[in-house]
Order: structure tokens, then sequence, then C-alpha cells
């Protein structure tokens, strides 16, 4: 469902946003690959930033995937 939250569309829906503040998950932003012209707006991220710190929601820039984790535990 797409609603109209934090003055844009926003999606995923922000319950989802809610929920995953409230069981302490992290976010990453991203930059919608459909739209070059995102690109080119600082303010969409800038926006994204000020909604999840608003939720308390702590931005990382990397994620560590199962495949990195399991070369550095084999080591």
């Amino acid at each position: 469902k797409t609603v109209k939250r934090w003055g844009k569309i926003s999606y995923p829906n922000p319950e989802f946003w809610m929920i995953a503040s409230e069981v302490g998950n992290k976010a990453i932003v991203g930059i919608d690959a459909h739209d070059p012209e995102s690109l080119e707006n600082d303010g969409e991220f800038e926006d994204a930033v000020a909604m999840l710190k608003s939720l308390n929601i702590e931005i990382v820039e990397d994620i560590e995937t199962c495949y990195k984790l399991q070369k550095i535990t084999k080591k």
C-alpha cells in the first residue's frame, strides 16, 4: 500500500517504518534506479534521512552479507 506521509508518497508504508523503529532495525537509504533524476535530487535523500532520524532508526552505509561473514569467520 502506497500512502502519502511526510509530504511525499512513501513506500514502504509508514507503518512499516514505525514497526522497524520499535524492533530496532537499521536502514540504508538508496536511490530509485528506475528514476535517474533521483540521482540529481539531494532533497529526496535528505528527506529520507530526516524521516528515519525522526523515528530513531539507525542509518548504515554497508550491510555485512552472509557470504562476507562466512569468509571472515573461517579465517
